[in-house]
């Protein structure tokens, strides 16, 4: 399948692989560190958004990917949400 520009798809994913294979372990993901926050596309929840996810959770009203597509996140950042409310609730006085 062509892409635009008329270059193969899979000729993107070669280049890149060739690029990481040559530059050696842990270079790539250095470079993008150096690059700031911007280049790492970090997605964070806010608190509230956190607790309207659990909570939306809670209800069944979505499945975890449906979420993750909701609030513009991956799956482990919804896993995540899910374990740091359960350690709230098992860790709060009077429990």
């Amino acid at each position: 399948m062509l892409a635009a520009g008329g270059q193969h798809e899979s000729q993107g994913t070669d280049q890149i692989a060739r690029t990481v294979r040559r530059s050696g372990r842990g270079e790539p993901a250095q470079s993008v560190l150096a690059q700031g926050p911007a280049a790492r596309e970090t997605a964070r929840l806010s608190v509230k958004q956190e607790a309207h996810l659990v909570d939306l959770h809670i209800a069944g009203e979505h499945t975890i990917g449906e979420l993750a597509e909701l609030f513009s996140v991956g799956r482990s950042t919804v896993y995540r949400a899910f374990e740091r409310a359960q350690r709230k609730t098992v860790s709060a006085p009077g429990s």
